[in-house]
């Protein structure tokens, strides 16, 4: 019922406001709900005709979706509809939750907006991020919570001295393993977390655990899916020892590969539900671990709607620009690449040959890697041209260019220095990422060569809409990552992906099998590529012989 509306429903009288006998706030704990005897809650609302009428509390959320604005501190951005919808979300599950929106839609705000509105509740907090993005995240507390007390510290490495009685403290991924270390004893256990009968003991160091954190939030947890890796180890250590209440898990690909992956955000949301790695997978996951079991796919996703959230771009962002995803077949012309790539291929057809049995991924994995090379070298040379045509045609428009190898990288500095390019790999600290992309930000540089998987994470490039993928990763969720930094809130242009691929080539094979695992990523859970060439690598074979020397 609008506060607008002209006429009492009830009598037909003129209304000119709406009196409410409660008011009605939901970061309030105890919500001051009246109540018409069935479960449902929600308010009266008394009319100045003297009539009282009842709003569910549902119909009130959504109102209040629609009405909620909360600003940055300098007031110059503002939260949408959906980005309230998710800090309710966050609200109701009691700041226990996985928060998968898909990458831009800012899940990073949601997170530090339940830090900042529920300040009694969930500070202090612990903010776990990869290190890449430990400035960026810094930049994004002083921007939305800087009027906390004592505000953010970073924690820089485990032997510096943590001060006390900050709001939030920032940790990156790698220094979380410093604080959180092997008691020096394995205790038994019949059922352990992880599906184990022992599990080493592990204690916290004393300059973390006097802190008495209330919240752990964790970017990124999909980097927490290997249950055996010392990092996992820590996340979960950490959280049970300190008995940590409030988890708030961020990550825009929950699932990298498998259905399995899903188990330790799962595990430390709901450890009663999912006690232990070997009861999710009799339970509710195929033999492979890939997939959810068809049977258990609705109990699955009831028993998992209280604590994950996943909302995509189109469904949210109606304004966002359109994105197209371009796929040029090319062909190499330079013939010493050439000759270089049909040796490559001659070694693995003498392998094939003289091999008793059929060959696995680690009897070719040197000459693939270097096939791939080879490949990316001859796509660098091609593009060129089309990259000086595009500089020209062009008087604002950024173009940034994906590549994986080094040597690729070098080739484009050399043969595109015209135009000033920026460099960005994996080697560059957090700090000097975020130097790099506030140079590319400035007009008058427009062009950027960017390691793909160092650039898929923490960055925002809503001021480029153009890009090259030029090698292709192993996995398909890797180069949407690298998309998703262009096609995100705030992006005022279409959005143009662009994939060379190289004919007649393992390029070609390479590119089908990604984006067939992209076109089931959506509905399932694939094999992580390695595992797929491991479990294929014959039929790849016999593709690339019946292609013939280039």
């Amino acid at each position: 019922m609008s506060r607008l509306q002209a006429l009492c429903p009830r009598c037909a009288t003129p209304v000119s406001s709406i009196v409410l006998r409660e008011c009605w706030n939901p970061s309030i704990e105890t919500l001051p709900f009246a109540n018409d005897g069935s479960d449902k809650q929600g308010r009266f609302e008394t009319f100045n005709c003297g009539h009282l009428f009842y709003k569910e509390r549902r119909q009130l959320t959504q109102e209040l979706l629609r009405t909620q604005v909360y600003q940055s501190l300098d007031g110059r951005k503002s939260t949408r509809t959906y980005q309230v919808g998710g800090l309710r979300f966050i609200e109701e599950s009691n700041f226990n939750c996985l928060v998968a929106d898909q990458q831009g839609l800012g899940k990073t705000i949601e997170a530090l907006l339940a830090l900042r509105e529920h300040k009694n509740v969930v500070l202090p907090a612990l903010v776990i991020v990869k290190s890449a993005t430990l400035w960026q995240w810094q930049r994004e507390i002083k921007e939305w919570c800087d009027s906390l007390p004592n505000g953010v510290w970073m924690i820089r490495n485990g032997k510096d001295w943590i001060p006390p009685g900050f709001s939030i403290y920032l940790l990156s991924m790698d220094t979380l393993r410093a604080f959180v270390k092997p008691a020096h004893s394995t205790i038994r256990i019949k059922t352990a977390r992880f599906g184990t009968t022992s599990k080493e003991e592990f204690v916290i160091d004393p300059k973390l655990a006097s802190l008495n954190l209330k919240c752990v939030v964790a970017d990124e947890v999909h980097s927490f899916k290997n249950t055996s890796s010392k990092r996992s180890q820590s996340l979960v250590e950490l959280i049970s020892l300190l008995n940590i209440e409030h988890k708030i898990f961020l990550s825009g690909t929950p699932i990298m590969n498998r259905a399995s992956e899903y188990f330790i955000p799962l595990n430390l949301l709901d450890p009663a539900t999912f006690p232990s790695f070997e009861h999710f997978q009799r339970n509710y996951l195929t033999d492979d671990g890939k997939r959810i079991l068809p049977y258990m796919m609705e109990r699955f996703k009831e028993r998992t709607e209280r604590l994950i959230i996943r909302r995509e771009r189109n469904q949210v962002l109606k304004d966002l620009p359109s994105f197209q995803r371009i796929f040029e077949d090319v062909t190499i012309e330079n013939e010493a690449l050439k000759k270089h790539y049909n040796a490559e291929l001659e070694k693995m057809r003498e392998k094939d040959s003289t091999k008793d049995k059929e060959l696995t991924y680690n009897d070719i994995k040197d000459n693939l890697m270097t096939m791939r090379r080879i490949i990316g070298k001859a796509k660098a040379e091609l593009i060129v041209d089309f990259v000086n045509e595009f500089m020209e045609q062009t008087e604002s428009e950024k173009l940034c260019i994906g590549i994986h190898h080094i040597e690729v990288r070098d080739y484009l500095l050399a043969m595109l220095a015209s135009h000033r390019p920026l460099s960005l790999s994996g080697e560059d600290s957090s700090d000097r990422k975020q130097q790099i992309v506030d140079a590319f930000a400035k007009p008058e540089r427009r062009l950027l060569i960017a390691n793909i998987v160092a650039g898929g994470t923490g960055l925002n490039l809503q001021f480029c809409n153009n890009c090259i993928v030029l090698e292709r990763q192993w996995n398909a969720a890797v180069e949407e990552q690298f998309e998703d930094r262009f096609n995100r809130f705030g992006q005022k242009l279409p959005v143009t992906s662009m994939y060379p691929k190289v004919l007649k080539t393992v390029d070609q094979w390479f590119a089908e099998m990604v984006e067939e695992k992209r076109a089931i990523f959506g509905e399932t859970v694939a094999l992580d590529l390695e595992q797929w060439l491991s479990q294929g690598v014959g039929d790849m074979l016999n593709w690339m012989f019946a292609q013939g020397r280039l």
